[in-house]
């Protein structure tokens, strides 16, 4: 396979690996902010990177990623709120999952932060791909017949 068509069927997947790393940092940056500038306990240092994080993560996967570049009100509601509750779910996960780890199991709390987000980023990337972002009927036929001129 040639590289152009590797990036090609591959283009969704690096941006997402792209923007899931931004994500990532803009998590981190904000829970080291909260638990070391401002001394605050970690599992609401964790919320609030949470939140901070999802909204970036919203519109960069919908734009960017997922190429969804129609911001109808009905469907980006639908979208958003399908994003956040997948995201409160795994957000869920990565604060109980950190606190049990760091106070149960006295595990390293920033190497367990980053192997827990390396876990929600795979798992949430499937979740967007065949859960949130769908496509609607008309595009995937537009997608298909883009696809077979490709090859």
């Amino acid at each position: 396979m040639k590289v152009k068509q590797l990036l090609h069927k591959y283009h969704e997947l690096i941006v997402y690996s792209i923007f899931g790393g931004l994500t990532t940092a803009v998590n981190f940056i904000t829970y080291f902010i909260f638990t070391q500038i401002f001394n605050v306990d970690l599992v609401y240092s964790n919320i609030i990177a949470w939140l901070v994080s999802v909204f970036f993560a919203f519109f960069t996967n919908k734009v960017y990623v997922f190429k969804k570049s129609d911001f109808d009100l009905k469907d980006t509601t639908i979208e958003f709120t399908k994003f956040t509750s997948v995201r409160a779910i795994s957000g869920a996960f990565e604060t109980g999952a950190l606190w049990w780890i760091v106070h149960y199991l006295h595990g390293n709390e920033l190497l367990t932060k980053f192997v827990l987000g390396i876990i929600v980023v795979v798992c949430n990337y499937t979740l967007s791909k065949i859960y949130i972002f769908v496509e609607k009927e008309e595009e995937t036929h537009k997608s298909r017949k883009l696809k077979a001129h490709v090859k």
